[in-house]
C-alpha cells in the first residue's frame, strides 16, 4: 500500500514471492542454471553486487502473453547515479491498444499445442464415446476464469534452451557419438546446448556391409531436424556446410559442391563415402532459440582389411550477429592465444588478491577489475591478455606470466 505522493509503496511479502516466481519463468535472458547472466536484470540468481556491475538491462520489460488486453508487466532499469549502481524494479499495468486483443484466456488449451491422445486398447472405448458421433464438443467440462489458467504451468518451461540442456530433435536429441566405457563409439551421447565438445572414438566396420551401417552414412547425422526450442513444433533443418574427401593415404580434397549427398557404397573392394568426421555448428539467439544448424563432413575410403575406423565429432555454438572467439589449448595454454577467464572455484589455492595486485602493477592506469562474491569481470580497454610462458612441457601448460599486447 502507498502512504502518499512520493512515498514508496509496500507490497506484501506473499505477493512479492508470487511475482518473483512468475517473472523467473518468463525471463528469456536467464540462460545459465544457478548462475547470474550478465545484464539480465530479471535473473533471480543475480545479487545486488551483480547488479552494481551491469551496464544495461538486456530485457527491460517482462510480460506474459502479448495478445492479452491488460496484464501486469515487470519493468527493469539501472540507477547509474547511485553508488554503487543498483537495479530498479517497477510493476505496471500494461494495456494492449489492439482491438483484437484477448480479454481473458478461459480455455487452457487455446494458447499452446497439446499432443493428441493416441488410441490404445485401454482408452479406445472412452475415445469412441467422446469423438465417435457426428459432432462432439471441444470445450472443456467447466470454464475456469482463474488467472492461473492464463499461463499453464508447462507453457513457459519450453520457451528456450538453457545451458547444458540436450539439443532436441524431432525424434529424440542431437547425438554426438563418443567413447563411454571403452574407446568404442556410443551413439547415445546427447549434445548439450552451449557445450562445445570434441570427441574421437572407434567404430567396428565391415566393407561388405558398409552401405547398411547407419553411422557411416551422412543421413544418420542430418536426417532429424532440430527443435528451435524444446518441445516446440518449429523445426530447424541441418544443412550440409562442406564435404571433404579423404583418400587412403590421408590426402584431403574439399568438394566444390555440397548439395549432393554422398552415401557409402562398395566399389573395387573399398567402402567409399564413409563418414570419418562430423563438425556441427549451431547458431542461436540471445534468448536461447536455435535458428541455424550446419554440419561439415569428412568422408573417406575403407579398405577390406580394416576391421575398425576412428571417427571424430565436434560441435560448437555461436550467438547470432557475433564473432566466435578463439580459445586457448585444451588442456593447458597455447602461446599467443587469449587467456581464458570464468568462475572462481570454491577453495582455489591461489588467492585472487595476488592476480589483482599483479595486474595493477603492470598497467595501473589501463586496466581495472571488479569482483563479486563468486565472479570476476575484467575491463581492459584496447588491451589483449595473451599467454606468454610455459613452465611445464608436453600437454601441461600452466599460467605463470602475463604479457600485454596493446
Amino acid at each position: 500500500k502507498c502512504l502518499g505522493h512520493g512515498v514508496k509503496c509496500e507490497v506484501p511479502t506473499a505477493v512479492l514471492i508470487s511475482l518473483s516466481a512468475a517473472v523467473a519463468r518468463l525471463c528469456v535472458c536467464d540462460l545459465l542454471v544457478a548462475q547470474c547472466d550478465v545484464n539480465c536484470c530479471c535473473d533471480p540468481d543475480c545479487s545486488p553486487e551483480d547488479f552494481s556491475l551491469f551496464t544495461s538491462c538486456s530485457v527491460p520489460v517482462v510480460t506474459g502473453d502479448s495478445q492479452l488486453c491488460s496484464q501486469k508487466a515487470a519493468v527493469y532499469s539501472l540507477d547509474v547515479e547511485a553508488n554503487p549502481p543498483e537495479r530498479i524494479f517497477k510493476l505496471i499495468d500494461q494495456v494492449n491498444p489492439s482491438i483484437f486483443c484477448i480479454h481473458a484466456t478461459n480455455y487452457k488449451q487455446a494458447l499452446y499445442l497439446k499432443s493428441p491422445e493416441i488410441p490404445t486398447p485401454e482408452n479406445f472405448d472412452q475415445l469412441l464415446d467422446k469423438f465417435g458421433g457426428a459432432t462432439f464438443n471441444a470445450e472443456p467440462d467447466s470454464w475456469n476464469l482463474d488467472a492461473d489458467t492464463q499461463n499453464p504451468p508447462d507453457a513457459n518451461e519450453t520457451s528456450r534452451y538453457e545451458y547444458g540442456v540436450p539439443v532436441q530433435t524431432e525424434d529424440a536429441f542431437l547425438r554426438l557419438p563418443s567413447p563411454v566405457v571403452s574407446s568404442w563409439c556410443s551413439d547415445t551421447n546427447p549434445a548439450g546446448f552451449l557445450v562445445n565438445q570434441a570427441t574421437k572414438c572407434i567404430r567396428s566396420v565391415s566393407v561388405e556391409k558398409c552401405d547398411s551401417i547407419q553411422a557411416l552414412s551422412m543421413l544418420f547425422y542430418i536426417n532429424s531436424s532440430i527443435l528451435a526450442v524444446p518441445k516446440s513444433s518449429q523445426m530447424v533443418n541441418i544443412t550440409v556446410q562442406s564435404i571433404v574427401v579423404q583418400s587412403l593415404n590421408g590426402m584431403r580434397t574439399l568438394l566444390s559442391s555440397s548439395d549432393v549427398l554422398r552415401l557409402p557404397m562398395v566399389s573395387d573392394e573399398l567402402c567409399i563415402n564413409a563418414v570419418l568426421g562430423v563438425n556441427y555448428h549451431i547458431t542461436h539467439t540471445d534468448t536461447g532459440e536455435i535458428i541455424e544448424a550446419a554440419a561439415a563432413f569428412v568422408l573417406g575410403a575403407i579398405s577390406k582389411e580394416a576391421l575398425s575406423i576412428e571417427q571424430s565429432f565436434e560441435i560448437s555454438f555461436t550467438q547470432e550477429n557475433t564473432q566466435p572467439l578463439p580459445l586457448s589449448g585444451n588442456p593447458g595454454y597455447v602461446v599467443g592465444l587469449p587467456v581464458r577467464a570464468g568462475f572462481q572455484p570454491q577453495g582455489y589455492p591461489f588467492p585472487a588478491a595476488f592476480l589483482f595486485a599483479a595486474l595493477a602493477l603492470v598497467h595501473p592506469h589501463k586496466s581495472f577489475l571488479a569482483r563479486t562474491s563468486t565472479k570476476f569481470i575484467c575491463s581492459l580497454p584496447k588491451i589483449k591478455m595473451c599467454f606468454s610462458y610455459c613452465v611445464l612441457g608436453g600437454n601441461d601448460s600452466v599460467l605463470t606470466a602475463i604479457s600485454w599486447v596493446v
